[in-house]
């Protein structure tokens, strides 16, 4: 497989804060959220690797991020991207509940 660069898109970067704000201020559990963002960093790290492995979508909830976007999840967070020759976009990351058409 072809190793790619990821890249974090602005709204991404923004969902993963909004996530790690929420789970350290309502839920008063800060290393909780620590642990929590280090592991969906992994994986989308990980995307690097076996991005393209990683069916196209068929939601629409997931296709209105791009013709292309494919999900994995992370616990019960998913993981919205798309691949562009040599690099992966991670356009989202939203709760996997929300995702249902």
């Amino acid at each position: 497989m072809k190793q790619r660069q990821v890249f974090i898109a602005p709204r991404a970067k923004h969902d993963i804060l909004d996530l790690e704000y929420t789970i350290v201020n309502e839920y008063k559990a800060p290393q909780t959220a620590k642990t929590y963002v280090k592991g969906l960093y992994d994986v989308i790290t990980k995307l690097s690797i076996y991005a393209e492995s990683i069916r196209l979508s068929d939601k629409q909830d997931i296709l209105r991020f791009g013709a292309t976007a494919r999900s994995i999840r992370y616990k019960k967070m998913a993981i919205i991207f798309t691949i562009h020759e040599n690099h992966v976009v991670v356009r989202a990351v939203i709760p996997a509940s929300l995702i249902k058409k």
